[in-house]
């Protein structure tokens, strides 16, 4: 009798535990059918969030100089003599952009215009990556509530425009539209100086592959990256006049380089101490994803290599001869890590780890909010600088 009381125990627990894990499979299935309708979701959700954050926050130093720039004439935009630190591709753009109106909140929305392309390149590059819709998901999403871009999608600031630059590039590389991927890598140029953080490793990676690996395919791809440089020759002189002052425009990232300030800043995480392990190990195990597959996409091959050859360089040149080493301009880092989180989430789901993968699901929301308090409170953790009126 009590082995049979013990047998319909067991039987009504596995029952329950059938059931239970029946409603997650179910749950995962209607993630995957209606993974564009989850991907309009967050993107409403991100969007709201960030509008939220233009109507709140006070104008700062740096989007008060970029208000300034656009105020002369194009030509003198132009010349690059308003801001040698910066090239003047994405002063050309804003200048543009207010043309429609100079209000605070259309510059603003520069920015979040970026945001929706790079919502929608990402999307794109999952698809093509071949993981599987949930895959495109995941980084929509890791994107959207990440704590590191959420510091650049609502500012007057070039950064938001930088990684939607990176991201077409990666796309288009992905897709073998080599004349696309010429353009959009001269625009990148003349953007921002920050896209040579991905661009310069890119070069080197490509050269690997074709010298030494007798990679032929990459031949093609060494080509375009030759082209836009050429194409970038005539702003080379101008480039070489204002290197000292934007070397010295930079000069205040010397602090910067404490890993105790980065790591946590390229992760999102901030001042969130709690999260940060939790955030690091994700990175990790991806990495360790990313090293397991015999035949690692490319991209993720690219965005790594990209990530680490920039992130040493800039740290020694800071170190050695001066402070170059700026956090909001290795955009390649945060993509990278982007990639990598995206990578163990999506390991997560095809396992089956329910619980893993909506806690940290929940992690990634919680540790985001909390970075947004971070704006009202401690805006100088995030490299801002709030003026005392709005």
């Amino acid at each position: 009798m009590i082995y049979l009381k013990k047998i319909l125990k067991n039987l009504l627990r596995s029952n329950k535990l059938c059931l239970f894990r029946q409603k997650q499979t179910c749950l995962f299935r209607v993630l995957e059918k209606q993974t564009c309708l989850f991907i309009v979701i967050l993107f409403l959700l991100g969007l709201g969030l960030r509008l939220f954050l233009i109507f709140s926050l006070p104008l700062w130093q740096d989007e008060a100089f970029s208000v300034w720039v656009i105020q002369f004439p194009f030509l003198k935009i132009l010349t690059g003599v308003l801001d040698p630190t910066h090239p003047p591709g994405y002063y050309f753009f804003l200048k543009l952009w207010s043309l429609v109106s100079g209000h605070l909140f259309w510059l603003r929305a520069s920015s979040l215009f970026f945001f929706t392309i790079n919502i929608f390149l990402l999307g794109k590059i999952g698809l093509a990556l071949k993981k599987g819709p949930i895959f495109s998901l995941i980084l929509v999403f890791l994107y959207i509530f990440s704590g590191y871009f959420v510091i650049f999608d609502w500012q007057v600031r070039m950064y938001a425009g930088v990684v939607t630059l990176i991201l077409a590039s990666l796309f288009f590389l992905l897709k073998e539209n080599l004349l696309f991927f010429i353009i959009v890598n001269l625009i990148g140029l003349y953007f921002d100086y920050g896209f040579l953080w991905y661009l310069v490793p890119l070069f080197f990676f490509v050269l690997f592959q074709v010298i030494i690996k007798k990679n032929t395919h990459q031949r093609k791809v060494l080509f375009s990256l030759i082209s836009s440089v050429i194409l970038f020759l005539p702003w080379l002189p101008s480039l070489l006049r204002y290197y000292q002052s934007g070397i010295e425009g930079i000069a205040w990232t010397k602090f910067s380089l404490s890993p105790s300030f980065f790591v946590p800043y390229f992760l999102g995480s901030h001042t969130n101490k709690v999260f940060l392990l939790p955030l690091l190990m994700m990175a990790i195990f991806g990495l360790y994803l990313l090293g397991r597959e015999r035949k690692s996409m490319v991209i993720f091959q690219i965005t790594l290599f990209s990530a680490l050859f920039s992130t040493v360089f800039a740290f020694l040149f800071s170190v050695l001869v001066s402070p170059i080493f700026h956090t909001r301009s290795l955009q390649i880092v945060g993509i990278n890590l982007l990639f990598l989180f995206g990578l163990t989430l999506h390991w997560l789901y095809q396992k089956g780890q329910h619980y893993l993968f909506f806690g940290v699901v929940l992690l990634i929301l919680v540790n985001f909010f909390f970075v947004v308090r971070l704006f009202f409170q401690q805006p100088s953790y995030l490299l801002l600088n709030f003026f005392p009126w709005k």
